[in-house]
C-alpha cells in the first residue's frame, strides 16, 4: 500500500481526502480470525453454528458446529433452500441409504443429511482438496465420521462414485452450467425413483436446468 500515491491521486482530482487509518493485518490468520465468524442460524431442523463458538446456542433444534472459512457453505440462500428441501423429504417420510453429495463445500448438506437419515452412507466430493479436507474435519467435529466419506472428484469422475451408486439421494448445489453438463450423469448414478436436490442458479436459469435433468 502506498499511502503517498494515494494522497497524490486525489490531489490531482482536486479531492480532500477525509480522516482515515492505517491499520496492518497479518494475513496468515485472516480466515481464521475474520471468515468463520458467521452467526448462528436456524434453517428447517437444524441450528448451525461456527468453530469459533465455545458455547452451544440454546435451541431445540438439531445442533451442527462447522468450519466453513476455506470451503464454500454456511449461511447462504441458496444452502438453506438445500436443507429446506432434505428437511422436506424427511418429513414426508422418505428413507435413503445411499446419499450422494456432489460439490459438497463444506459438507453442510452431507452433515445435515446424516443428522436426519442416521443409518444412511453418505459420500461427500467436490473438485477442491481443500474442500475434501473440511467436509471431513467438520464430519469429525459433529461425530459423522463414520457416516460421511469426502473424496476429490470432478463431477461423477472418480470411481468410488460409480461403485456407490445407484443411489436414493443426490444432493448438488453448485451452479447452473455444471448442473447442466452433469444431469445425465446424475441420472445413471439415481436410483429409480430417487430425488435429487439442486440449487445454485438464479431465477432465468431454472428452466435450462429443469429441461436438461427431464430430458
Amino acid at each position: 500500500f502506498d499511502e503517498q500515491s494515494m494522497i497524490n491521486m486525489a490531489s490531482a482530482m482536486n479531492l480532500n481526502l477525509p480522516p482515515y487509518k492505517i491499520t496492518e493485518l497479518k494475513s496468515e490468520n485472516w480466515l481464521k480470525d475474520y471468515v468463520i465468524k458467521f452467526d448462528a442460524f436456524e434453517v428447517a431442523d437444524f441450528c448451525i453454528y461456527g468453530i469459533h463458538q465455545n458455547q452451544k446456542p440454546e435451541t431445540n433444534k438439531i445442533l451442527l458446529q462447522i468450519y466453513a472459512a476455506t470451503a464454500f457453505g454456511s449461511n447462504h440462500q441458496t444452502t438453506q433452500s438445500c436443507i429446506n428441501a432434505i428437511s422436506e423429504l424427511y418429513h414426508q417420510g422418505f428413507n435413503p441409504q445411499l446419499i450422494l453429495d456432489i460439490g459438497t463445500g463444506s459438507g453442510i448438506l452431507s452433515l445435515c443429511a446424516a443428522k436426519l437419515w442416521p443409518n444412511a452412507n453418505i459420500l461427500a466430493s467436490d473438485i477442491d482438496d481443500e474442500a475434501v479436507v473440511v467436509t471431513n474435519g467438520n464430519a469429525n467435529t459433529n461425530n459423522l465420521q463414520n457416516q460421511i466419506e469426502a473424496i476429490q472428484s470432478d463431477g461423477y469422475k472418480n470411481d468410488l462414485i460409480k461403485s456407490f451408486a445407484p443411489c436414493d439421494l443426490i444432493l448438488s448445489n453448485i451452479l447452473a452450467n455444471p448442473l447442466i453438463s452433469f444431469a445425465s450423469d446424475l441420472s445413471l448414478h439415481l436410483k429409480p425413483n430417487g430425488y435429487c436436490v439442486l440449487s445454485g442458479f438464479v431465477e432465468d436459469q431454472v428452466d435450462d436446468v429443469i429441461k436438461a435433468h427431464t430430458n
